[in-house]
């Protein structure tokens, strides 16, 4: 059953589970989820490996599609040497840090040939990487930078267990009135 899954209604349960980064809905046709073509953000090797970038683009809130739209990025991997005939591999990160797109702007190329390349070379299926709302190339980012902040402090000095949890809701609280007032619907 799988394999009768459409590309597009694989991608329509991407827009399901993520989202990143505010878009000007006047840009969205029709106020449809849609799947743009973008160039790539990295360095593509230059073997049998096929690469395209995307960003899927969603509302922030199904329930409010002439609210905020939000994106996030997708890549798709596949084998040139293969006619895709399988039921795609998914990878949509999660637990920490989540992002399965890398962790350092430059090195994403490395990272996610280095990871994935073995899953889709040699066969035929496809392998779908998605970075999921707010981690990774997700914008906005849902990074909060004040608990980063404050655990530098709590490393640098020693501190009870009672006032490093003070000090971590304190962030936290923080963090999110800060991305409230960014208009992230945390719903």
């Amino acid at each position: 059953m799988l394999a009768g899954i459409s590309q597009t209604r694989w991608l329509c349960l991407f827009a399901l589970l993520s989202g990143c980064n505010g878009v000007d809905t006047e840009a969205v046709p029709d106020k449809q989820v849609f799947l743009e073509h973008v160039a790539c953000w990295f360095e593509v090797p230059e073997d049998h490996t096929l690469v395209e970038c995307h960003y899927m683009h969603v509302p922030q809130d199904y329930a409010n599609t002439g609210g905020r739209w939000i994106y996030f990025p997708v890549i798709k991997l596949s084998d040139s040497t293969q006619q895709p005939d399988g039921s795609p591999i998914l990878h949509l990160g999660g637990g920490g840090p989540g992002s399965p797109m890398g962790f350092w702007p430059g090195g994403e190329a490395d990272w996610i040939f280095d990871r994935y390349r073995g899953l889709v070379t040699g066969t035929a299926r496809e392998l779908y990487i998605i970075d999921p709302r707010g981690v990774g190339y997700g914008d906005p980012s849902l990074t909060c930078y004040e608990y980063v902040d404050m655990i530098e402090g709590v490393l640098a000095k020693p501190v009870s267990i009672e006032e490093e949890y003070r000090l971590s809701a304190q962030a936290y609280d923080l963090c999110r009135l800060r991305l409230e007032k960014q208009g992230v619907d945390f719903s």
